[in-house]
C-alpha cells in the first residue's frame, strides 16, 4: 500500500508440508527472521493445536455460516459433544496465540485488520490484552453471515458474537449478512442498533453502552490491472492452447466454463445434473470444468468428488466425452492464474451453481477477461452468490430449480449479440 504511504505487516500461521513435524525454536526463528525481511511475521501453533482451530473453523463454522444447518455437531461427528469442546478449546487458545503476537507488534495508533472466521475472538482478546487505546481494531468477514435462526444453533454463539463486537469496525460483502449480524446481536444479546449521519450518509453501528461497533458493507473487487497484465502474458496463449489441443473435439462447440470447490455449497454435482437435463444443446455444447478438492473438508470433498465423476460417466456415456471436460485438481497451488485466465478466455458462458457462497472474485475475472480480449461473454450466477448482487449484467439462478437452471442457459446461448455485448459492458463498470 505504498501509494497510501502505509507500512503494512502481515500475520499469519506458515503453511507446513502435509504431515511435517511442528518446528523447533531454532527453526522458527530462521523463519521468522526472513519473513521478517519481506514485512510478515509468523504464528506458530502446534500441529495439534492447529488441528483444533481448523476443525472448528472449517467443519463447524464454515458450513454454519453458509446456512448449513448440521444434523449433528461437527458434521456429524461431534457425539455427546466432547469432540467440538476440544476443538472450542483449540479455537480459543489459537485466537488468543494471534492476539499475543500481534500486541507484540503494535505500535502507538496502528490500525490492526483482522480477516474472515478463523480468527472471530483476535478482536476481543486484543482488547483483552489492553492494546494502546490509540490503535483500530477491523475486522472483516470474507463469508455470508448466516440467519439467525441459524447463528443460533451454535453452541458459542454469544461468545462469537462478543468478539466482534470488541472489534471498532466490523465489515460485511453485502447488507444483508450485517442484517443478519445485527438481528442476531439484538435476539441474543439485546444490543441494539442505530443508523447515524455521516459523511457518506447513514452509518450502520451496534451500541455498545460506553461506544458503539461500526458495521460496514463493502463487496471486495480484483486488481484489474494485475490480471490485464497477466493475460497479456504468454503462459495464458499456452495454457489456452494446451487445452484445446488435449481435446481437438472441442473446436467447433459453444462453451461454458467454471471453476468451483468440491463441496456442497458449491454446487458442481447441480450444476452436471442441470447439464444432464439439457437437451437442445448437447450436440453443440461442451462444459468445461475445474473442480478443485477442498482440504478443509476432505471427507465431504471426497463425496462429492464421487457423485460428480458418476453423473460425468452418465454424461459422457449416453451423449460422448465432447460434452464434458471434467478436470479435477489438488487445489489452488496445483490450478495457476494463467490455466484460469485461459479457461475464462475459451468459454462463451461462466456457469455458476452454488447453492451460498459469501467471496467468489471468479466471476470478476471472467468479465474482465472477456472485456479484455474484447470478447462476447455472458455470466450465469447463483442468485445465492454474493456477487449475483452486484454483478447486474449478469443472469441469475435458483440452483435447487434445475428446470431454472436450464431456462436460463438457454436462454444465456441464445441471446442476441447486441445484448450480450451489453450485459457485459454493465458488468465491467462495475468491476
Amino acid at each position: 500500500m505504498g501509494s497510501l504511504d502505509l507500512e503494512v505487516v502481515f500475520i499469519g500461521v506458515p503453511k507446513l508440508p502435509a504431515g511435517a513435524a511442528d518446528l523447533d525454536a531454532k527453526d522458527q526463528a530462521a523463519l521468522q527472521s526472513l519473513l521478517r525481511e519481506n514485512s510478515c511475521i509468523a504464528v506458530f501453533l502446534s500441529s495439534q493445536l492447529t488441528k483444533a482451530h481448523f476443525s472448528y473453523s472449517f467443519t463447524l463454522l464454515w458450513p454454519l455460516l453458509h446456512n448449513q444447518v448440521p444434523d449433528q455437531h461437527a458434521g456429524g461427528q461431534g457425539g455427546d459433544g466432547a469432540l467440538v469442546s476440544s476443538w472450542w478449546k483449540g479455537y480459543v487458545a489459537s485466537n488468543e496465540t494471534f492476539a499475543s503476537i500481534v500486541k507484540q507488534s503494535l505500535r502507538a495508533g496502528d490500525m490492526v485488520w483482522v480477516h474472515s472466521h478463523p480468527l472471530l475472538l483476535v478482536p476481543s482478546a486484543l482488547r483483552q490484552a489492553r492494546i494502546p487505546s490509540s490503535c483500530t481494531v477491523s475486522f472483516f468477514l470474507h463469508t455470508p453471515f448466516p440467519s439467525p435462526e441459524v447463528w443460533r444453533v451454535l453452541p458459542h454463539r454469544t461468545q462469537l458474537l462478543q468478539g466482534l463486537l470488541a472489534s471498532h469496525v466490523i465489515g460485511f460483502h453485502l447488507f444483508e449478512y450485517a442484517r443478519h449480524f445485527m438481528t442476531s446481536c439484538r435476539r441474543l444479546l439485546a444490543l441494539g442498533e442505530n443508523v447515524g449521519a455521516g459523511p457518506a450518509g447513514g452509518v450502520l453501528s451496534i451500541d455498545l453502552g460506553s461506544r458503539r461497533a461500526t458495521i460496514t458493507v463493502s463487496h471486495v473487487g480484483i486488481d484489474c490491472e494485475v490480471i490485464r497484465h497477466r493475460l497479456g502474458q504468454p503462459e495464458v496463449t499456452q495454457q489456452r492452447e494446451a487445452l484445446v489441443n488435449t481435446r481437438p473435439d472441442l473446436r467447433g462447440r459453444t462453451t461454458l466454463g467454471g471453476v468451483e470447490m468440491l463441496n456442497k455449497q458449491q454446487g458442481v454435482a447441480l450444476k452436471l445434473l442441470a447439464f444432464v437435463n439439457y437437451p437442445p444443446w448437447r450436440t453443440k455444447l461442451a462444459l468445461l470444468q475445474v473442480a478443485l478438492r477442498d482440504h478443509g473438508r476432505p471427507e465431504e470433498s471426497a463425496i462429492v468428488a464421487a457423485e460428480c465423476v458418476e453423473t460425468v460417466r452418465r454424461i459422457r456415456s449416453s451423449y460422448g466425452d465432447a460434452c464434458v471436460e471434467y478436470i479435477e485438481m489438488e487445489g489452488d497451488h496445483s490450478w495457476s492464474v494463467y490455466d484460469r485466465l485461459a479457461l475464462f478466455s475459451l468459454s462463451h458462458v461462466y456457469l455458476n451453481c452454488a447453492t451460498r457462497d459469501g467471496l467468489n472474485l471468479l466471476p470478476f475475472e471472467y468479465v474482465l477477461t472477456k472485456s479484455a480480449l474484447r470478447q462476447d461473454g455472458v455470466v450465469v450466477l447463483s442468485e445465492f452468490v454474493g456477487c449475483s448482487h452486484v454483478l447486474n449484467g449478469g443472469m441469475r439462478v435458483n440452483p435447487f430449480n434445475l428446470e431454472h437452471v436450464v431456462e436460463q442457459l438457454d436462454a444465456a446461448l441464445s441471446m442476441p449479440a447486441d445484448e450480450r455485448r451489453a450485459r457485459l459492458q454493465k458488468d465491467i463498470n462495475f468491476v
